[in-house]
C-alpha cells in the first residue's frame, strides 16, 4: 500500500497510509493527516494521486515543504 513518511517531533519516521485520491495535510483537525508545530499551516499542502504518480502541492506560497531536505 502506498504511504507518506515524515519525521515526527521526536525525530523518528512516521508512516501514513495513502488511501484517498486527495489527502489534505496540515494542523487543522479537518485534514486527513494532522501535523503539529508552529510552522505548520491549518492546511499546509495536499498530496494528490494521479494515474501513475503522486503530486505534493503547497496550499499557499507561504507554506513550503521539503522532500528529502530540499524545497
Amino acid at each position: 500500500m502506498p504511504h507518506f513518511q515524515y519525521q515526527g517531533p521526536d525525530g523518528k519516521p512516521v508512516r501514513f497510509s495513502i488511501v484517498r485520491r486527495l489527502t489534505a495535510i496540515g494542523a487543522s483537525s479537518e485534514c486527513h493527516l494532522v501535523l503539529t508545530g508552529d510552522e505548520i499551516a491549518p492546511t499546509h499542502c495536499t498530496l494528490i494521486h494521479e494515474p501513475g504518480r503522486y503530486k505534493l502541492e503547497s496550499a499557499q506560497r507561504s507554506t513550503p515543504f521539503f522532500v528529502r531536505g530540499k524545497k
